[in-house]
């Protein structure tokens, strides 16, 4: 299907085989045709220790595939610690959107993926007041979604977020339309009312 020898072994996680082509030469930032890179294959079927390979030899980290996603971005969704951290350590753009304009951490909100959060919001530059296409934050969607740990996890990294949140559209009421009348839902407001004043 027009796929290189490097792009095939990749796929199929076969390691020794794609560092053998690596140090042959094999171009490490070839993509297939919807754009996704071979660390990107690498992720999307967490194969680690090959997206580990690619990332030593100089990976673009940052690479886009169609959807405008990263690797960081596939990790956010897949659940993938440890080439999480690795993208991490070798410094990759903890911001970069896809065409949703959802960040990684977004990302990882929605799939209720604690670790990946942890991991991405000890980061410096991590934006965690940043909004898809219809304005839902990370801290929103954590509260749509009902897992109580990100919303802490999201308050603890910024001591400003539930100001400014609140000055524009607050969390609470942003989505309170949505699951007011589950009883469900009434317990996670009433959680992330407690979390705000400081009780656990």
């Amino acid at each position: 299907r027009g796929q290189t020898s490097l792009q095939s072994a990749v796929k199929l996680g076969c390691y020794e085989i794609c560092k053998l082509l690596i140090d042959a030469g094999a171009d490490v930032n070839m993509a297939d045709a919807e754009s996704n890179s071979l660390l990107i294959v690498a992720c999307q079927n967490n194969h680690n220790d090959i997206a580990e390979l690619l990332i030593q030899y100089n990976a673009d980290r940052d690479f886009q595939n169609s959807d405008g996603n990263t690797a960081l971005n596939i990790c956010g969704c897949d659940g993938n610690v440890t080439i999480t951290q690795s993208l991490l350590n070798m410094g990759c753009d903890v911001n970069i959107c896809n065409y949703k304009i959802q960040s990684p951490v977004y990302t990882a909100c929605y799939y209720k993926h604690i670790e990946i959060v942890k991991l991405l919001v000890n980061v410096k530059d991590c934006d965690i007041n940043w909004g898809d296409v219809t304005h839902c934050t990370p801290l929103m969607l954590a509260c749509e979604v009902g897992c109580l740990k990100i919303v802490q996890l999201l308050l603890q990294a910024g001591k400003d977020l539930i100001f400014i949140q609140i000055k524009q559209i607050s969390p609470v009421r942003s989505k309170a339309h949505h699951i007011q009348n589950s009883v469900y839902g009434q317990q996670i407001l009433i959680r992330f009312q407690r979390i705000k004043n400081g009780c656990k």
